[in-house]
């Protein structure tokens, strides 16, 4: 598949694939600014970009060699392509997924220090001072 696929849109797809957006992956492949910004339009020209991309992401993820950033890049990447289809109930899905692998749904730790001391009483003090909190001596 990849043999029917320009330099340039090789190109493309590997810096999507390294973890770059697809603006910044077309710039660096050499397409004007103007495509650059509609590069999504390329994706839906000529369906066997699409094809390629996923498969050099699935080689990646088959090999154990994806990075975080690239896991991140293709849930942004597969949200962006529900919401093109209009697929709000996926992308959604998406975007939490995403917002998970960023730590936004941990829970929040806060540290709370005390002011202790050292106090040494003996049973029957501490027996005596509960009878007279309770009224009975």
């Amino acid at each position: 598949m990849a043999s029917s696929l320009s330099t340039q849109q090789l190109e493309l797809i590997s810096g999507i694939v390294e973890g770059k957006t697809r603006y910044q992956s077309a710039l660096d492949a050499g397409y004007a600014e103007s495509t650059a910004k509609n590069v999504n339009r390329a994706f839906n020209k000529n369906p066997a970009m699409l094809v390629e991309l996923n498969r050099q992401k699935d080689e990646l993820a088959q090999q154990g060699l994806l990075t975080r950033t690239q896991r991140l890049a293709m849930l942004d990447e597969a949200a962006i392509e529900a919401k093109d289809k209009g697929e709000l109930r996926t992308m959604q899905q998406l975007i939490n997924e995403s917002n998970k692998m960023c730590g936004h749904h941990s829970p929040i730790i806060q540290k709370v220090e005390t002011n202790t001391r050292d106090v040494e009483i003996s049973a029957e003090d501490a027996l005596e001072k509960l009878k007279r909190l309770q009224g009975k001596g």
